[in-house]
């Protein structure tokens, strides 16, 4: 394999509602610590990713799926020198619905999928994609076959779409991180509200969602800038109202969760974006 050059380009999907396309090859850029709000279904087609899932490290080579389930902490770096290159898809819970009650969510049963079927379905759908000529019944046909097989396969069902925590103080400070997030919070405020010390609240916050609360915080600000710019708001005041208060701080952040810097995102997302 040749030495990679590191690049990305993001989409928005026309025929899908809300659902977002990803293509990058990497081989020195490392994602931080972070989660989605979407599902991410991702193809390797070019070297090895390794990553680390909920504690778990994995290593997808060429020809395998990861699969992330929304609010799933994971990172993301390539595991060979020369780098590796892959497509990933976005889907917002919302498009599963059709596959479940509505009481239930899906959740993917592993962050490494090797079955070749699955791969298959999951490469047809992203030929259609990058096609110079997209045909929107092509692509929701190959969409829906995808993510049929993908959920009576792969996945299992559950309560809740998040992570479930043992420990109920760290729902309630995920709680008041996700509320106060624009705000000036510390370490001893989150611990206050949790009724914990913050020496028992860091490690166990830590222990149980793969973050710490920083970084917590951090990611739900990101989301809420993220959200905002998809609503067409300036980047300078999208990030002031997450809570960033340094424009390079915040785009050095965003590129390390999404992949691209802001203004990228900013420029994919836009209604004239292909």
């Amino acid at each position: 394999m040749a030495v990679i050059k590191e690049q990305s380009r993001m989409w928005k999907v026309k025929p899908l509602d809300g659902v977002i396309t990803m293509q990058a090859q990497y081989r020195t850029f490392s994602f931080t610590a972070h989660y989605h709000e979407d599902y991410a279904i991702g193809l390797i087609e070019d070297g090895v990713q390794r990553f680390n899932c909920q504690g778990t490290d994995f290593a997808v080579p060429t020809h395998s799926l990861f699969t992330v389930n929304p609010g799933d902490v994971h990172d993301g770096r390539s595991a060979l020198s020369n780098g590796y290159r892959y497509s990933t898809i976005f889907i917002p819970p919302e498009l599963l619905s059709p596959f479940v009650s509505s009481s239930v969510q899906v959740r993917f049963n592993s962050p490494l999928n090797e079955d070749l079927q699955a791969s298959r379905l999951v490469q047809k759908l992203f030929v259609s994609l990058r096609s110079s000529h997209p045909e929107e019944i092509v692509i929701q046909e190959r969409f829906h076959e995808m993510l049929d097989y993908l959920m009576t396969t792969h996945t299992n069902q559950t309560p809740d779409s998040l992570p479930h925590y043992s420990h109920p103080a760290i729902s309630r400070g995920c709680d008041f991180i996700n509320d106060m997030a624009t705000e000036t919070i510390s370490l001893d405020d989150i611990a206050t509200a949790v009724g914990l010390s913050p020496y028992h609240f860091l490690r166990l916050f830590k222990k149980q969602t793969g973050l710490s609360p920083h970084g917590y915080l951090l990611n739900r600000r990101l989301h809420l800038a993220r959200a905002a710019i998809e609503q067409g708001s300036p980047l300078a005041d999208a990030a002031i109202d997450a809570g960033f208060f340094d424009q390079s701080h915040f785009s050095k952040h965003f590129k390390a969760a999404f992949g691209l810097t802001p203004g990228k995102f900013k420029n994919a997302i836009s209604p004239s974006s292909g």
